[in-house]
């Protein structure tokens, strides 16, 4: 969300990954990130936007059911 990004940008600005925060008050919950690859790429130059190549909102628990 913007307001999620506004808070990290002086602190992960140049990072390629962004945190989904799900879950707090469950202990056995993890936070999982989005990881974009250079490959995939829309546009060209200062307008090209990144993909995510890899997007689960849910925990780690949540996620072994699908791998």
């Amino acid at each position: 969300t913007p307001n999620v990004q506004k808070m990290l940008s002086s602190t992960i600005s140049k990072t390629k990954y962004w945190l989904i925060e799900d879950n707090t008050k469950n202990t056995d919950s993890k936070n999982l990130f989005i990881q974009y690859d250079e490959d995939q790429t829309i546009g060209s130059g200062l307008k090209a936007i990144k993909m995510p190549t890899t997007v689960f909102n849910g925990t780690q628990k949540q996620f072994e059911v699908y791998k």
